[in-house]
């Protein structure tokens, strides 16, 4: 929660005529005026953040950063009213002159990376970690973006949260130590979701350079029953291949080469685990004995274990699959 609710954004607007009716004091030479100003204002915008802060006497910061926050984390989430304010009143000084500029106004908040994306980034079992909570709170295959990308958010702070406090400790310095960085894909993806809200349109961006990097996504209608897609098809690869051997060309090296650069809101591409039963496997006469042949029989079994391992995280050490090793014990 990087923003302020919009009533509170509405309740801080709606008090900011007062600032623009800050004076300097009658009398003085222009540079004191100039201090006398910026210090009138600088405390009113402290004084109102303290006021929107006042509506919620009981607020608890530990229920936004969670447990253990760092003081530095602690500190930029004690600070948002105030940020608002001040962004706010950029956006107003600044609309008239900058209105033509879209970078900046889409990249002036963005922040520096959580101690939680850092992790995720640097986890080497986290793609494994993160499918199998997103089964557990209900994920299945073929759901929108907009229903997605929130389940990936919560169960990546959650994941985070279930960290020894020496791990989230290490991640949270790193987190304070990064610089702030303009995510390569974000202006795509802001402006294909835009796009596709808005417009009621699908959108595909291919965008790459000769820094050996690339990147492609689509973005889909959300309320068109049918709506057009142009990845996936026998068309889609003939026009990826011929674009990513132009980014290869013009960067100097092997298509396999270039990099490809993960999307805005990426979708989850892998599938649920399906156990087939051997009652459905094998074949049994009346009487409820299997008549299948023994390659039948093993290949069955086999694949019966190993689809249910499949559902479950190895032990540390395990390196076979329980559904050889159980065959080798009973000598099949």
């Amino acid at each position: 929660m990087w923003a302020l609710s919009d009533p509170g954004k509405r309740w801080v607007i709606d008090r900011m005529p007062v600032y623009e009716d800050i004076r300097a004091p009658r009398g003085i030479d222009n540079a004191e005026a100039i201090i006398s100003k910026k210090t009138k204002q600088k405390d009113w915008k402290k004084r109102l953040a303290t006021a929107y802060m006042d509506n919620w006497p009981d607020f608890m910061w530990d229920e936004v950063v969670g447990e253990n926050p760092s003081q530095s984390a602690l500190d930029v989430t004690q600070k948002r009213p105030i940020v608002f304010i001040s962004n706010y009143i950029s956006d107003r000084e600044h609309q008239n002159h900058d209105s033509n500029d879209i970078l900046t106004f889409l990249f002036k908040r963005v922040r520096k990376p959580a101690a939680k994306d850092l992790w995720a980034a640097g986890t080497q079992d986290y793609m494994q970690l993160k499918k199998d909570a997103l089964i557990e709170i209900g994920w299945t295959p073929g759901l929108s973006r907009k229903a997605e990308f929130p389940m990936q958010m919560k169960v990546r702070s959650q994941l985070f949260d279930v960290l020894p406090s020496e791990e989230r400790a290490y991640w949270g310095k790193k987190a304070d130590e990064a610089k702030t960085a303009i995510p390569t894909t974000q202006i795509y993806g802001l402006i294909g979701d835009a796009l596709a809200k808005q417009l009621n349109f699908s959108s595909l961006v291919m965008a790459g350079g000769r820094h050996q990097k690339a990147m492609q996504e689509e973005f889909q209608s959300h309320t068109t029953e049918n709506p057009v897609k142009f990845m996936g098809n026998d068309t889609w690869k003939g026009i990826e291949g011929a674009f990513r051997d132009s980014i290869a060309q013009n960067s100097n090296v092997r298509r396999d080469q270039v990099e490809q650069l993960s999307t805005w809101k990426p979708l989850e591409h892998f599938t649920l685990p399906v156990i087939v039963k051997l009652s459905v496997a094998l074949s049994f006469n009346n009487a409820g004995e299997v008549i299948s042949s023994e390659s039948v029989k093993r290949k069955a079994l086999k694949k019966y274990l190993d689809s249910l391992y499949s559902t479950d995280m190895p032990t540390e050490g395990e390196m076979v699959s329980p559904g050889l090793a159980f065959l080798g014990q009973m000598g099949i």
